[in-house]
């Protein structure tokens, strides 16, 4: 990234934090979003992004704004990640969960911290099938 973008990010970790504590969760969100999409490799914009979706009740919203940015980034692990976590919130939604842990791993197959999580999942719902296929890749990861 540029010294301008870098600038740009810092100034808005500022905006959304002042926002965040004016209790203006609109205009806090604008500049998490900016934050995430000048720099979506960066899990310090994510913690306090999920907090304010869930203090504020915009989950739904902030889900369709990760969707957005990620066909935007040639790296869409961590927003992948972030968006299973989202769906993690709501136990109806456990499968979708599960969909975009899938995504952040097949976007970074060597992440074997993602693939350990995966088989843990697999096993807990007891799909054997898919559970064997990650532990597969797991006790062979791919180069």
């Amino acid at each position: 990234h540029t010294r301008s973008s870098t600038v740009s990010w810092l100034g808005d970790v500022y905006k959304r934090q002042a926002y965040d504590r004016l209790n203006q969760p609109d205009s806090a969100y604008k500049f998490y979003l900016r934050s995430i999409e000048i720099n979506p490799n960066t899990l310090a914009n994510y913690g306090a992004y999920n907090e304010l979706l869930k203090k504020y009740g915009m989950i739904d919203k902030g889900i369709t704004a990760l969707l957005e940015i990620a066909k935007e980034t040639d790296s869409p692990k961590y927003i992948y990640l972030n968006i299973a976590n989202l769906y993690s919130l709501d136990n109806t939604k456990v499968g979708k969960s599960v969909e975009y842990f899938e995504k952040a791993f097949a976007s970074d197959p060597t992440d074997m911290m993602i693939c350990n999580h995966l088989i843990g999942l697999f096993q807990k719902f007891g799909d054997v099938q898919k559970e064997n296929y990650y532990r597969s890749l797991y006790i062979n990861p791919q180069k």
